[in-house]
């Protein structure tokens, strides 16, 4: 099964990370893997990102490279969508994307998710 993909939903790219299910232990490689794939995207704010986050265990470890992926991403990312998060996992995840300056919201489901994101443009350049 494929972890990080692209999918098209209403005319737009949006780059979709698979964390459900994963253990504590599995998700920061791959966080990293996300990372590389992201640095490989064109520079601008105009990346939507899903992350699915659904039964995902996290532990500290995790939480720090989720920041620090978040940190190398956000030149490129202009809005990171959440599915399936905790209510404390929801808290941590809008402390990380707000620290990196972008916008976040959390979902209980991938279709509305998807629909946010849609929405979402770059800020017009005056």
């Amino acid at each position: 099964m494929e972890r990080i993909y692209f999918a098209d939903h209403k005319g737009r790219r949006i780059l979709v990370l698979d964390l459900s299910r994963l253990s504590a232990e599995e998700t920061p490689p791959l966080l990293r893997g996300f990372r590389g794939l992201v640095a490989t995207q064109p520079p601008g704010k105009t990346l939507l990102v899903l992350v699915n986050a659904k039964g995902n265990r996290f532990n500290p470890e995790s939480v720090e490279e989720m920041k620090q992926v978040s940190k190398a991403n956000e030149p490129r990312v202009l809005a990171t969508a959440m599915v399936g998060m905790s209510k404390l996992g929801s808290i941590i995840a809008r402390q990380v994307y707000q620290a990196a300056g972008r916008k976040y919201e959390a979902f209980d489901d991938m279709a509305a998710a998807m629909d946010w994101l849609s929405q979402q443009n770059p800020p017009k350049k005056t």
